[in-house]
């Protein structure tokens, strides 16, 4: 456990919760980077303001929590409507939104799955 922040060591904050920015000193101490041979810790490059530059970035480009629950809602009625439609159909989350990794305004991939087309039978 790290003391000064109070993370577990290899294990990622729950969402929402954030780290401090790593100080440059701290870059070249993290062992992927330090055996990476593609990464020069003693070529002058400010490793951790090139850190703190990404996180900003992420911060100014994840949805915000409105946005994430409107989706969730969405998703949610969407649901509702296939199974009400397709009775035991089921719908999938994927894609950035499914992986976290979805931005600002970006779109909901979805897929419904257990759709019957019953209209060879005389259903519609």
């Amino acid at each position: 456990v790290d003391a000064e922040s109070g993370a577990q060591e290899g294990v990622q904050p729950p969402a929402g919760e954030h780290r401090r920015p790593l100080e440059d000193s701290e870059i070249c101490d993290i062992p992927e980077v330090a055996s990476n041979p593609d990464v020069f810790c003693d070529d002058g490059v400010d490793w951790g303001h090139l850190s703190r530059e990404v996180e900003t970035f992420v911060q100014a480009a994840r949805p915000s929590q409105q946005e994430i629950l409107s989706g969730d809602e969405v998703v949610r009625r969407i649901a509702v409507a296939a199974r009400e439609l397709w009775p035991g159909s089921e719908v999938h989350l994927f894609g950035s939104r499914a992986t976290g990794l979805s931005l600002a305004g970006g779109d909901l991939d979805l897929v419904i799955l257990g759709v019957v087309d019953d209209t060879h039978l005389g259903g519609g």
